[in-house]
């Protein structure tokens, strides 16, 4: 067994199906905590003391099942965790439950903007080693697990950008400093569900638990990983400018390339239109300004249809560009005639 494939297809099997999960399992809302939420909301609290009225999606069993996904040392399509959830996703009575779940997520959603629970993968993942770390019959095991999970809970906070996370579970001074921290991350040790009830084993020691405690993922890894469900272009894809032009449009007059290699902003990329109905893509150089044609295969599809959508509704953005790439160019010229 490649343990470490085991890994990725255990995830990628708990990210396609966590919104099932939570629209299944999901709950009505507690009124008497939703009144103390809005209490709460009259004068600054600290935000762990709004998720102590947060639901309580996930009970006991359904989080050892999602913990037979993750650690039984069998084929997962053989855990008990797959075949459980596989057979509540095909029953006939799932379909109504689902969406009547669905519409109680949304209703949450509107009435709380602070809360534990976002409903994705992370937060399943937190779940499972909050009741994890209360298990207290194999200490050793349980510490294993907690290794594991630590690992999985890097891969889903992967962010397209220069970050990179050191932290599982609980935050690492290192990742402190980052920008933009979830709150939801910043656990120093610090149980937010320290009453609920869980299984005191859990999975029991066994070679998979043992092995996928050695394994670690690296950057590229989690990058893979991410832009295989995110339609993105990965941050640290560059292209050089001042490549061929090759196109029918003329080049700007004065256009100057500094020939640097730039990393691909999709913000920054326009449509052009060409003849018979086709697009070319452009990216000022956030150097010298001169326009930079990006490949179309490096613009995944649902990206190039958004950007020649802003296109069409204003063809304006990419004549300005154009011509500021003309006056930078013409600009350079002027100061390198007169030093």
């Amino acid at each position: 067994m490649n343990y470490k494939n085991e890994m990725v297809l255990r995830y990628c099997y708990l990210y396609d199906n966590v919104s099932f999960i939570y629209a299944y399992f999901m709950k009505e809302d507690n009124e008497e905590n939703y009144k103390k939420y809005l209490e709460l909301q009259t004068k600054f609290n600290p935000i762990s003391e709004y998720y102590k009225l947060d639901i309580e999606v996930l009970d006991p069993y359904t989080l050892y099942m999602l913990e037979s996904i993750i650690f039984e040392d069998k084929s997962l399509e053989e855990t008990m965790g797959y075949n459980y959830f596989e057979e509540l996703k095909w029953n006939p009575k799932s379909k109504e439950k689902v969406e009547h779940g669905e519409k109680l997520i949304e209703e949450y959603k509107q009435k709380r903007e602070t809360r534990k629970i976002n409903f994705e993968l992370i937060d399943i993942l937190f779940n499972l080693y909050e009741n994890i770390a209360r298990q207290s019959a194999d200490l050793e095991n349980r510490d294993l697990k907690l290794k594991i999970l630590d690992e999985y809970i890097r891969i889903a906070k992967y962010t397209n950008d220069k970050n990179t996370w050191h932290s599982g579970y609980h935050i690492l001074p290192v990742d402190g400093i980052l920008k933009d921290v979830n709150p939801r991350h910043k656990n120093y040790h610090v149980d937010l569900t320290p009453d609920r009830p869980n299984f005191v084993l859990g999975i029991t020691n066994n070679n998979l638990i043992e092995e996928t405690s050695k394994i670690s993922f690296s950057k590229r890894d989690k990058s893979i990983i991410y832009h295989y469900y995110n339609d993105e272009i990965p941050y640290d894809t560059f292209i050089k400018c001042g490549v061929s032009w090759n196109l029918e449009m003329d080049r700007p007059a004065n256009m100057s390339s500094c020939q640097n290699n730039v990393r691909i902003n999709p913000k920054e990329i326009y449509a052009v239109e060409n003849s018979e109905d086709s697009f070319s893509f452009f990216m000022p150089c956030p150097i010298c300004k001169s326009l930079i044609k990006v490949d179309d295969e490096l613009i995944p599809h649902e990206l190039q249809e958004e950007i020649v959508w802003n296109h069409l509704n204003d063809p304006k953005k990419f004549e300005l560009k154009y011509l500021e790439a003309d006056i930078h160019g013409l600009r350079k010229k002027f100061n390198d005639r007169y030093k």
